[in-house]
């Protein structure tokens, strides 16, 4: 087994002033959380969709400009739009592990795809089906069989979305079947991959990828000029025309994504219209900023910046530019539920997002994410050693590494963070790590399997790029 976060011993004698800010930053979700599910009279059927490696601003919704989400976009004009929404990783396992649980990765131990949720872990499908909820999940790579705990009904395999969304409505067929059937509540699970470049084939999303390249002499140049003021670096790509055969690729998956949760959202809703939404991505991707066109290796914003969409009765419409993480999901989902405060773990990091009122009426908060550890696979030795956090308000961020300089950004005026301004002086980044630094000492990690420990998952990982 490998070792926990590694931290300053000196931070582990520190006063607990500290770690009382923390306490009201991190840990007063629960309480408040509590006082509003009084308010949810009766349970309302839930619907998770997580679109892997979706950057939010590939969306139109979010400033993106090639109409790649038609129906996602909108969704968000009839729900809520958080346009400020923060992954707790930039891997995909640990970032799932942290929506179902409302932990961080160094708390629930899932650091790396392949590895399971220790049992003392109370994801959400878990409490809910306790608690007579039907409970469901589909999703599009083997890998994420290891976070199958709670749901009743489970598939994951390797495969395009239109054939995860088929058997999620082939599930939802049965169990709406009959004058009886489909009483209890439910909460769906669905994990779609096509945005992610991985290897092998991918015919499902080719001809969304042909007529995106039909379009490169009306768009093309106008596109990479975005793409620069987003901070591109073109120098990642060997010409322009491979930059945007990559983007092609990268859209069309999106593209075709947005049509299966289309797809999926027009069956349900039509049975079952009192069915809440939440759309989201486990991360984002690099796409050539900061000279990296994956995602893992790094803490940056398009790496963790991601699109949250909530939808359905009583949520209210509008965008909110609030700080938001997914670890408010689990206890958003909880509200919605209407579970009572004596059933909901303690534990929970998160806040939840059922809060009454328009745009910002949640108050600032701090969003932290860990980078998943570095092995030895080829594509990972020049990762950087040791282990690399973030923490960040809406308008600071600090990076870092235990085996690097720090990085330190005012996103107000360079929110790409390109200009690193680390030890300038500035009073909120000292701030930032002392809060980051208790925050993690404090904690009570669950160890981590060894970064390069074996998986029966490997094939599929070594397929996908993984490994």
């Amino acid at each position: 087994m490998g070792k926990g976060p590694t931290i300053e011993p000196a931070l582990r004698a520190r006063s607990r002033v500290l770690a009382t800010c923390l306490g009201v930053l991190f840990l007063w979700t629960a309480t408040s959380g509590c006082q509003r599910s009084a308010r949810e009279p009766e349970p309302t059927p839930v619907v998770l969709v997580t679109i892997d490696t979706l950057r939010a601003d590939h969306l139109g919704s979010y400033g993106y400009p090639r109409g790649v989400t038609p129906f996602l976009d909108r969704l968000a004009t009839q729900g809520r739009r958080y346009a400020n929404a923060i992954a707790s990783g930039s891997h995909t396992a640990p970032s799932h592990a942290s929506i179902f649980t409302s932990r961080q990765p160094f708390q629930h131990g899932v650091v790396k795809n392949g590895q399971r949720l220790p049992a003392q872990e109370r994801p959400v499908a878990e409490l809910l089906a306790g608690l007579g909820w039907e409970t469901a999940g589909f999703a599009s790579v083997g890998f994420l069989n290891e976070l199958d705990q709670g749901f009743g009904t489970f598939d994951a395999a390797w495969r395009s979305g239109d054939k995860t969304v088929d058997l999620a409505l082939d599930w939802w067929a049965v169990r709406t079947a009959g004058p009886e059937a489909g009483q209890q509540p439910f909460f769906l699970w669905i994990h779609l991959y096509d945005p992610h470049s991985g290897k092998g084939p991918r015919p499902a999303i080719e001809p969304d990828r042909a007529a995106l390249e039909a379009r490169r002499a009306d768009e093309g140049e106008e596109l990479v000029s975005l793409l620069e003021q987003r901070g591109l670096d073109p120098a990642v790509f060997e010409s322009t025309e491979r930059l945007l055969d990559r983007y092609d690729l990268y859209d069309a998956g999106i593209r075709f994504a947005d049509r299966q949760v289309e797809r999926l959202y027009q069956t349900i809703t039509a049975a079952a219209p009192r069915t809440r939404w939440i759309i989201t991505s486990d991360h984002g991707e690099g796409m050539g900023n900061h000279g990296y066109v994956d995602h893992g290796k790094y803490l940056y914003r398009e790496q963790l910046h991601v699109p949250l969409i909530l939808a359905g009765p009583g949520v209210t419409p509008g965008s909110d530019p609030e700080l938001v993480r997914l670890v408010d999901l689990y206890p958003t989902i909880l509200d919605w539920a209407g579970v009572a405060p004596a059933e909901r773990p303690t534990s929970l990091e998160g806040r939840s997002l059922a809060a009454d009122g328009g745009p910002g009426a949640l108050p600032p908060r701090l969003a932290f994410a860990q980078r998943r550890p570095k092995d030895g696979a080829r594509h990972r030795q020049s990762w950087v050693d040791g282990e690399v956090y973030s923490l960040e308000t809406a308008r600071y961020k600090l990076i870092h590494g235990t085996h690097a300089s720090p990085e330190f950004y005012d996103r107000e005026v360079d929110p790409w963070e390109l200009d690193n301004r680390a030890g300038e002086g500035d009073a909120m980044e000292g701030q930032l790590r002392d809060w980051l630094l208790t925050y993690v000492a404090s904690a009570d990690p669950t160890t981590p399997e060894e970064a390069d420990a074996p998986t029966e998952h490997d094939d599929e990982l070594r397929a996908l790029g993984y490994l």
